[in-house]
């Protein structure tokens, strides 16, 4: 599965980024994936959820985000929503038209959390 792999590089984007952070926690992982971008979302939740437990960052929170897609009219330059992968301009009809947002696979942000070194006593 192509997600598997995706879902592989982005737990090794995540190890870099935490390993900057050696006191703190992953508790949350936040992700845009583009209707365009030729990843399922689905498929990619689904290897995210097997794969996750047997990372160091297990019982993290999953935020996912479905971008559509926009493009933008290269003649009158109006920025529109792309339905049924119609790439027309609906103002002035232009075929000449360039994809904005909707491509994307992002790691938009991590929820880290400060682990406590001083044990809690009751």
């Amino acid at each position: 599965m192509h997600e598997r792999s995706l879902v592989n590089a982005l737990l090794s984007q995540i190890s870099g980024i935490a390993s900057s952070y050696p006191t703190s926690r992953v508790s949350g992982i936040r992700i845009s994936i583009g209707r365009f971008s030729g990843v399922e979302p689905d498929l990619f939740r689904m290897a995210l959820e097997e794969m996750l437990p047997e990372s160091p960052y297990r019982g993290a929170e999953i935020d996912m985000k479905v971008v559509e897609i926009e493009a933008l009219c290269s003649q009158c330059e109006h920025q529109f929503p792309v339905t049924a992968f119609c790439f027309t301009c609906p103002l002035c009809g232009c075929q000449r038209t360039s994809i904005v947002q909707g491509e994307e696979l992002v790691l938009d942000s991590l929820v880290l959390q400060e682990e406590s070194s001083c044990p809690t006593s009751n």
